[in-house]
This record gives structure tokens, C-alpha cells and sequence, in this order.
């Protein structure tokens, strides 16, 4: 998040999760996220294929959101059942250990 937004300052992250607060912190004390909630997991799922792109935890959850909306998509690793998109050359596995947005994922976006 820190990496794009240093090159997209405008964008705003939005962050579904079931987490609570506490154990989000590190990701909504940054400026440019809010943690949101359209009162049922479908309508958050509708709500994350509407987003202009996807940084996942390769959950169910946001994989039907990615799939759905075809998002280009930054992931921790390659799904265990196999990829969600279309077009291959929008998912993006990125090492948690250096975490390096490629230029591919920006032209996209």
C-alpha cells in the first residue's frame, strides 16, 4: 500500500476484513485507508469487483471479489485452486520479504 501510494497519492485503499481494528492497525493507520462494511459479505464481495484494483490474502472471499471484477491483483502467493483472472498478466506475486510493486501492475492501475 505504502509503495503505490507513494506513485498514486489520490488513491484511497479500502480494506474488507473480518479482522478486528486491533489486529489491523498497521494498515489503517496509514492516510489512505478505511476499513469498510456494506452490511453483507456479497455486498462487500460486489464492492471489491468494483475497485480499480486488488491487493489480496488469496482468501475466499476476495478471490470472488478479483474474479468477479477481472481486477489486476497483487497477491502473497499463488492460489492453492489456481488463478481467478482472464488475462495471467494481471496477478502479480509479490515476496512479503521485499515487497516490489512491478511497473506492469502501475500500467494497469
Amino acid at each position: 500500500i505504502e509503495r503505490i501510494h507513494e506513485r498514486k497519492p489520490q488513491y484511497e485503499f479500502l480494506v474488507f476484513s473480518d479482522g478486528k481494528d486491533e489486529e489491523l492497525t498497521l494498515v489503517l493507520n496509514l492516510p489512505c485507508t478505511k476499513k469498510v462494511y456494506f452490511g453483507y459479505a456479497m455486498s462487500d464481495i460486489l464492492a471489491i469487483s468494483r475497485c480499480k484494483a486488488l491487493i489480496g490474502s488469496h482468501s475466499t472471499f476476495t478471490d470472488w471479489g478479483g474474479y468477479l471484477g477481472q481486477l489486476p491483483s497483487l497477491l502473497p502467493k499463488k492460489p492453492h485452486y489456481g488463478s481467478y483472472l482472464n488475462d495471467l498478466n494481471s496477478e502479480f506475486i509479490v515476496d512479503k520479504e521485499s515487497p516490489i510493486v512491478p511497473e506492469e501492475f502501475f500500467s494497469l492501475i
